[in-house]
């Protein structure tokens, strides 16, 4: 029997970057910062050609002076003066986005204190007209634009921290809204991501819910309305949820970024709306928010959070080999004990591995002072590649396992993996 030797990786490999004066930063390098006028108090901030020259510009939402400000770029990477445009009181959010099929960038805010989004549209040279108001649920804290119903004309969706639902607003395809419909989310919900989340072909809406400590998945019908709300917890103060396929099986996942337990929690999806239980992942102190990209040019999405009260970046490598991993055709060159899935468990659990070849495989749970409380297979696995045991919650008497750490090993030929696993009903 050819011998498998071990390397046991994580999921996600956490770095986080303190970007203080002090600090040296590898390639790629940024220079000194330079700052331009805004409105009061900017809120958030997007990048767009507004006058058609070629040349990114900025737009920002200024929460206290209820303006956006308008600063068109020079394609070099400075800024003209700022110009500002009244939008709603309180705005806390922008996105820009062509409403009125006329080619033009439009502005769309969301205005917290008056409950509204502020439709602003473009006049192709970076100015725009005067805003039109369209009422939301209570305290919209962002604002999306996407197609919810498939008539070809972009529809708004909010988040309404105050009234705890997202409002959706079917456009008519001139840059004017239909009245809001709202759909009931978890408690104070700040962000909303919009994605296929059960292979339905329908845009389906993901909020983060700040007191709750839930994510809501709404399934989409395909004609801007949306089924009732199912709940996944998450860390303590999600803030900011993004959806991404993070294990590379085909299936969307969630990413939540928690602020008051300052984790970034992972939800694998099922591909059916679902999600299985978090695994939460640590982050610099108050994440605010979170976004998934490629960093380090392996084919798979990294996470980054921003941490609001550490002034830090928080960069999660992703080292999940599920889906993106070796075939039978490819084996892995080491034995790999991955990551129990979801961990922490909370009645069920699946034990993962890889295989270099083919071997005879033990393993087993054990509590922390040694003692073997569950058998979960013993036996020969005829192919390389990954492999999986579901394990029930029970232990060798057919009893739940109470709550705890205990320590998952999986003996493969003469390599030994060893993992923590959590249970928590």
């Amino acid at each position: 029997m050819k011998q498998c030797s071990l390397a046991a990786p994580v999921l996600l490999t956490i770095l986080t970057l303190t970007l203080g004066p002090t600090t040296v930063l590898a390639d790629p390098l940024f220079a000194d910062k330079a700052d331009y006028g805004t409105g009061t108090n900017p809120y958030s901030v997007a990048i767009g050609d507004l006058n058609a020259d070629g040349k990114p510009d900025l737009v920002t939402a200024n929460y206290a002076s209820s303006k956006v400000s308008v600063l068109l770029g020079n394609g070099d990477g400075t800024f003209g003066a700022k110009t500002d445009f009244v939008t709603g009181s309180g705005p806390v959010s922008v996105v820009i986005g062509n409403l009125d099929a006329d080619g033009k960038p439009d502005l769309v805010t969301a205005d917290y204190t008056t409950s509204k989004v502020s439709v602003l549209l473009g006049n192709g040279d970076g100015t725009f007209g005067a805003k039109t108001d369209f009422a939301t649920g209570s305290g919209p804290e962002s604002v999306a634009i996407v197609d919810l119903n498939a008539d070809g004309k972009p529809d708004l969706v909010t988040p309404n921290y105050a009234s705890s639902t997202v409002s959706v607003l079917l456009g008519n395809g001139d840059g004017t809204f239909g009245a809001k419909t709202d759909f009931a989310t978890g408690t104070n919900p700040i962000s909303v991501a919009i994605g296929n989340l059960n292979a339905g072909g329908e845009p389906d809406l993901a909020t983060a819910n700040y007191t709750s400590g839930t994510v809501s998945v709404l399934l989409g019908n395909g004609d801007g309305s949306f089924g009732a709300k199912t709940d996944f917890a998450t860390g303590s103060g999600p803030i900011s949820v993004a959806i991404g396929d993070l294990d590379a099986d085909g299936k969307p996942d969630l990413a939540a970024a928690s602020r008051t337990s300052n984790t970034v929690s992972v939800l694998p999806g099922n591909g059916d709306g679902s999600f299985a239980a978090k695994t939460d992942f640590a982050t610099g102190t108050g994440p605010q928010s979170v976004a998934i990209g490629e960093l380090n040019a392996d084919g798979k999405p990294d996470l980054v959070a921003a941490n609001y009260t550490s002034s830090t970046v928080s960069v999660l490598l992703n080292m999940s080999t599920t889906g993106v991993g070796p075939t039978p055709s490819d084996p892995p060159r080491t034995f790999q004990l991955l990551a129990s899935r979801p961990n922490p468990s909370h009645g069920t659990s699946e034990v993962r591995f890889l295989l270099p070849s083919a071997c005879t495989v033990d393993a087993a749970l054990f509590d922390l002072s040694g003692r073997k409380v569950r058998s979960l297979v013993s036996g020969e696995r005829s192919t390389p590649g990954e492999h999986g045991i579901r394990w029930d919650g029970r232990d060798d008497s057919g009893a739940p396992l109470r709550d705890g750490v205990y320590l998952v090993q999986v003996r493969a030929g003469r390599d030994v993996g060893v993992r923590k696993l959590v249970v928590l009903r």
